[in-house]
């Protein structure tokens, strides 16, 4: 009879072994399903992520390219300013070439005016 209870014993035992490792098994399973899931999100979130900031740096780069463009606009403007005042010094020289001319010849009338002895034909004087 002690026998009969052992084997018994043995035998409830190993059901419940039986059982535990089962349900480890399903514990186990479960735990990868959650883990597996949880890597799934945390994927998701990275990639939301990446593609905000994916989306702010285009938007950062939509922003320098219309700086570039106004700074290019400014720099062009900038140019065209400055060949239209070189033009300007420009016709001023050219101006005051010509003012210089006509002030050297009226300057030598002048000085011809003033003597006119030099202009007497050689037998006169």
């Amino acid at each position: 009879e002690e026998l009969e209870l052992l084997h018994a014993e043995v035998k409830r035992l190993r059901t419940l072994r039986d059982q535990l490792q089962r349900d480890n098994s399903v514990e186990r399973e479960s735990l990868d399903l959650r883990r597996v899931k949880l890597e799934q999100r945390i994927q998701e979130l990275r990639a939301r992520d990446l593609d905000a900031k994916l989306e702010e740096l285009r938007d950062a780069n939509r922003d320098l390219q219309v700086q570039a463009a106004q700074k290019s606009r400014a720099v062009q403007d900038v140019d065209r300013q400055r060949a239209a005042k070189e033009e300007e010094v420009l016709n001023n020289l050219r101006i005051n070439d010509g003012f210089t001319q006509t002030i050297e010849r009226l300057t030598e009338a002048l000085h011809l005016l003033r003597s006119p002895s030099d202009f007497r034909p050689a037998q006169v004087r």
